[in-house]
């Protein structure tokens, strides 16, 4: 898993869960949910995946402003 906020708090980005399997059973009839969801070989987080999210966040904050 991975959390993000920023240093007051004010601003959070939403949970990140990590997987091994892209489309997992258990989710099958999901529609939608309450965190996002991804996936690689071992359900690590890397390196490239963090940056990957912080680039996200950064993004939403920008359109914020």
């Amino acid at each position: 898993m991975f959390a993000c906020a920023n240093m007051d708090g004010s601003e959070k980005h939403k949970l990140l869960v990590i997987g091994k399997s892209v489309k997992p059973y258990c989710f099958k009839n999901v529609k939608s949910l309450p965190c996002q969801y991804t996936a690689n070989k071992k359900a690590w987080m890397t390196s490239i995946l963090f940056e990957k999210e912080l680039h996200l966040w950064d993004r939403e904050l920008v359109k914020k402003n």
